[in-house]
């Protein structure tokens, strides 16, 4: 499941209007085409969750995503190192609960 290419340019055009909210950044990380993912998305979503994070440090669904991000491409440990930071800063919220469809944290979370 993902996001239509035309909602993906908005977010990107969003982020580009307003470039110190980490908001916008956030969608643009969390947003993945419906169907397969393009070349280069990957890199473009890490980018603009690390930059929501430079802007709200403590936004946990950005944390949340990013950890996502970084297991998918097989980089265990620095997600696991965000996704715990996630579940510091509130537990409840980094289990899922705000979490666009389109992020799957809860295995990052299992003991």
């Amino acid at each position: 499941q993902g996001f239509k290419p035309e909602a993906v340019v908005e977010f990107e055009r969003a982020a580009a209007l307003a470039p110190q909210d980490p908001l916008a950044h956030y969608w643009v990380g969390s947003t993945r085409l419906a169907g397969t993912e393009a070349p280069g998305s990957r890199s473009r979503r890490e980018r603009a969750l690390r930059r929501a994070l430079e802007l709200q440090p403590a936004y946990v669904p950005a944390q949340v995503a990013l950890a996502t991000l970084l297991e998918d491409a097989g980089r265990a440990e620095e997600a696991l190192a965000f996704a715990r930071h996630a579940v510091d800063l509130e537990p409840a919220l980094a289990c899922g609960m705000a979490a666009p469809p389109t992020i799957r944290p809860r295995r990052l979370f299992r003991s």
